[in-house]
């Protein structure tokens, strides 16, 4: 056949050219059971030789049912991290709608495993197309992995990786990199190596989030490296009982009084914050994460001296965006997306939110 010819192939023309049906061809095309594998082998041949190219666009277009991606993140607050993610899904959802693509956030508590458990089956018996996860405890996570394995639902992690679990991919920092670079950039502000404070929210024994976990382990990898004569002290306030946050705070630093330079490892920065704006601190050094308000506000004060920043609105849109071009038209994406690890102060502040507005 003629190279020139090769787009005007229709299906008929494939069925004559094997010797079979038009509706053996349709199976072979869209993957469908009750074949012999004599079909599909010259099916297959005919289809090599001409370089067969579907116009996958079409198909997706032509699809029935809507194409259903739930993304399941962890409970959170309003005004929060995960908000700005969710937004970012939502972009994302819109820009494929001529392809009925519709996402459903579904939630489940960080702090208790076993609801972890019930929310995943609610989950999997919606039977979606695709999956957004953020996985919690190894174990756990491993279960539902299997069940979406099991299911063949392609499905890709978000903020926490576990890679001997080989989702579609992942799109997140590097947590590990991001704890250590967090520790280089507050031994910047202690040149008189003074003891670091780590605050940390904590239910039962449970931070409700692995990289937290991994950004805390890559700091402590650098702090022994570099400077191991310097003392770290943590605190860990209660993730259910707010109330109790001032009262220790005010411990906290009583036993600490030397210390000038702290870190927590997640979005709650202005937890810490507000309580140096309330004691009129302006000799604590605090880095923390996210560009959400109540941080921002605070950093503009000069009371949170660093944010790194996650893009959080690009990650969810790029997971929507990557779950869809996979599913609809067999794009396979890159098993690692790491956000690049950006630090932000008052001074480029403006530069980043700017850049986050392109999905609002």
């Amino acid at each position: 056949m003629k190279k020139e010819e090769k787009g005007k192939i229709r299906i008929v023309d494939i069925a004559k050219m094997a010797g079979v049906s038009i509706g053996t061809v349709d199976r072979v095309l869209h993957n469908r059971p009750n074949l012999s594998t004599k079909s599909r082998e010259k099916v297959e041949a005919v289809l090599k030789e001409i370089q067969y190219q579907p116009n996958r666009s079409a198909s997706a277009l032509a699809r029935s049912k809507p194409l259903e991606i739930y993304a399941f993140i962890p409970q959170h607050a309003i005004g929060t991290y995960w908000e700005d993610v969710i937004k970012g899904m939502q972009h994302a959802s819109g820009e494929y709608s001529d392809f009925k693509v519709r996402t459903t956030i579904a939630y489940y508590d960080p702090y208790n495993l076993y609801a972890f458990e019930v929310s995943a089956q609610q989950l999997l018996d919606a039977q979606p197309d695709g999956v957004i996860m953020v996985p919690t405890e190894p174990h756990y996570s491993r279960k539902v992995v299997d069940k979406l394995n099991e299911a063949k639902i392609p499905h890709l992690f978000i903020d926490s990786e576990i890679p001997a679990y080989q989702p579609l991919a992942f799109f997140g920092q590097d947590a590990r990199k991001s704890g250590y670079f967090a520790a280089r950039m507050l031994m910047l502000l202690n040149p008189m190596h003074e003891p670091l404070l780590v605050f940390r929210k904590i239910y039962a024994g449970i931070s409700g989030s692995n990289q937290q976990d991994r950004r805390q382990q890559g700091f402590e990898t650098y702090m022994t490296n570099k400077y191991p004569d310097v003392p770290i002290h943590y605190l860990d306030l209660p993730a259910m009982q707010p109330d109790e946050d001032e009262l220790m705070l005010d411990r906290f630093f009583a036993d600490h009084a030397d210390a000038k330079v702290g870190v927590i490892f997640n979005s709650n920065a202005f937890i810490i914050g507000h309580y140096l704006a309330k004691k009129n601190r302006s000799d604590f050094h605090l880095l923390g994460y996210d560009l959400i308000k109540q941080n921002i506000n605070l950093l503009q004060d000069g009371h949170i001296d660093f944010l790194i920043d996650q893009s959080p609105k690009k990650q969810g849109h790029l997971c929507v965006q990557t779950l869809c071009d996979y599913i609809l038209f067999g794009t396979k994406p890159a098993p690692y997306n790491y956000i690049p690890i950006q630090l932000v102060t008052h001074e480029i502040l403006d530069d980043f939110i700017q850049s986050e507005m392109e999905y609002d």
